[in-house]
């Protein structure tokens, strides 16, 4: 009895990090989206009032453009921010919705390029916030308690020796499944 109780959490638990990770994925509504050019060393200042959470993917063409968010400064930058994104490549930034409106965006040109080509595109989110914390305490509680009970079953085998030796299948599978599941959230992470 016990153990079917232990698989069913587990089923729970993968069913809950699943779905969380299908709505972070889907589900969102394309806003607006701007194509501009900042030049080296500035800035080029938006105002986002949508409400709800969002997703900022900034696209740099040419050069390299990057992204500063603030909902208490009126011109974020390298210095004044509450979220950044500096990659040479794709950007991207998730605000809360929890942030006060409006949201203040700071595009700055890298001072290597004379001119940074880029796209701005905004993205509604579903209200489901992901507590990446969250998920990951229970994931780790629950692998502690797995290797526990592994541990305890393992002393009752040894007690009770029997003449063959049979792979408990369900419990090879169910690692595969976890493995699988804990490196798709740590990508996510």
């Amino acid at each position: 009895m016990e153990a079917w109780v232990h698989y069913g959490f587990n089923i729970l638990l993968h069913i809950l990090i699943v779905s969380l990770v299908l709505l972070k994925c889907y589900g969102e509504e394309f806003l607006q989206s701007v194509t501009e050019e900042v030049l080296a060393g500035n800035y080029t200042i938006y105002r986002i009032k949508s409400r709800g959470r969002l997703r900022l993917e900034l696209v740099s063409h040419e050069g390299d453009a990057d992204i500063y968010v603030s909902d208490s400064e009126s011109r974020p930058s390298y210095e004044n921010y509450d979220l950044k994104s500096i990659t040479c490549g794709v950007d991207l930034i998730e605000v809360s919705s929890k942030m006060k409106r409006p949201v203040a965006v700071g595009v700055f040109g890298h001072p290597f390029y004379r001119t940074s080509k880029y796209t701005l595109s905004v993205y509604k989110l579903p209200d489901v916030e992901v507590d990446y914390a969250t998920l990951d305490a229970l994931y780790n509680s629950y692998t502690e308690d797995t290797s526990e009970n592994e541990q305890d079953s393992q002393k009752s085998n040894d007690e009770h020796t029997s003449t063959e030796d049979q792979p408990d299948e369900d419990s090879t599978l169910w690692t595969i499944v976890i493995t699988i599941l804990k490196i798709l959230f740590d990508i996510l992470l």
